[in-house]
């Protein structure tokens, strides 16, 4: 049993790592300007090499991969040292391997769909193996196909997890989803802050408009310990349901209806973002250019953040 009132650090050499990472990622604990993420969601269509040059064409200095990409690259024919290769040659870091769920407990693949199974279905030592691969420092956390919510449960789980991706040099985060079984903010912020272990959160817009919009509470979390914000807009109204809005109906930051500007002032009055990206899953960026996806979602992002261009 994790003693989740002390913060888990690790060893020695696993902090060590940890910060040969963050320096390899080009970040700092909290810079004056944030990094920025091309999150993978836009790219799904499309093979890494298309993604690189995409992105390393724009102004985006990371993407994001998921533990799909890598059995997909990987079953097309791609070596584990080939995908290393292409990445540093591209000059793109890999920010965060997104999502992983199988820290959960009680995860099992029983009556999950199909799509679902392909996106998620990956052990704990294989998404330790594809952060080698792709030499990042981050694995990002979510909540899908686990057993039913106890926060105590899941709370050792997550201190757990984070023992072991810290001494193998990794910071973990975890990421709150309104399809899942931690819906909000205020659920996903009191799992991490039960589990008393080194675990940042992933921020997404979509996820917090979707789900409890509660700004106030947002305002008080220490903003070093939000790792990644990720904008991505939507329209009132849902589309079907929850899960196909989320993948197939999201917006290029600025092109929905959420009041982005609001809940981006209240992060910026928390003090500096350490990395920020847009996140848009939809059937439309499925259907675009890979350079298309990237340039439409930097321009959105540029102007929903008052960026230069």
């Amino acid at each position: 049993m994790i003693d989740r009132r002390t913060v888990v650090l690790g060893s020695a050499a696993g902090m060590a790592a940890a910060s040969v990472n963050a320096q390899t990622n080009g970040t700092s604990e909290m810079p004056n300007e944030p990094r920025l993420v091309m999150w993978g969601a836009a790219l799904m269509a499309h093979p890494l090499a298309t993604r690189l040059e995409a992105v390393a064409a724009s102004g985006f200095s990371h993407m994001t991969v998921f533990p799909a990409d890598m059995n997909r690259w990987r079953a097309e024919g791609l070596s584990d040292p080939e995908i290393t290769a292409l990445i540093r040659a591209s000059g793109i870091k890999i920010a965060t391997i997104d999502p992983y769920t199988g820290w959960v407990p009680g995860w099992t693949m029983e009556g999950v769909d199909q799509y679902t199974r392909d996106f998620i279905d990956v052990s704990e030592d294989e998404v330790f193996r594809m952060a080698d691969v792709l030499e990042t420092g981050q694995i990002n956390l979510v909540e899908s196909a686990g057993g039913a919510y106890d926060q105590a449960a899941y709370a050792d789980a997550m201190a757990s997890f984070a023992e072991r991706a810290v001494s193998n040099g990794l910071k973990p985060t975890f990421e709150f989803m309104p399809t899942s079984k931690i819906p909000d903010l205020n659920a996903g912020w009191a799992l991490i802050e039960a589990s008393g272990a080194d675990v940042g959160l992933t921020f997404d817009t979509w996820h917090f408009w979707r789900s409890n919009p509660d700004h106030d509470l947002l305002a008080t979390i220490p903003m070093d310990r939000i790792l990644e914000v990720q904008i991505a807009d939507g329209n009132t109204k849902i589309v079907e349901n929850l899960q196909t809005d989320l993948l197939f109906h999201r917006k290029v930051p600025g092109e929905g209806e959420f009041d982005l500007a609001r809940t981006i002032a209240v992060l910026r009055g928390m003090g500096p973002i350490r990395s920020l990206g847009p996140e848009t899953f939809s059937q439309e960026m499925n259907e675009a250019t890979a350079k298309d996806a990237v340039q439409r979602n930097e321009a959105g992002l540029r102007k929903v953040m008052g960026m230069p261009a």
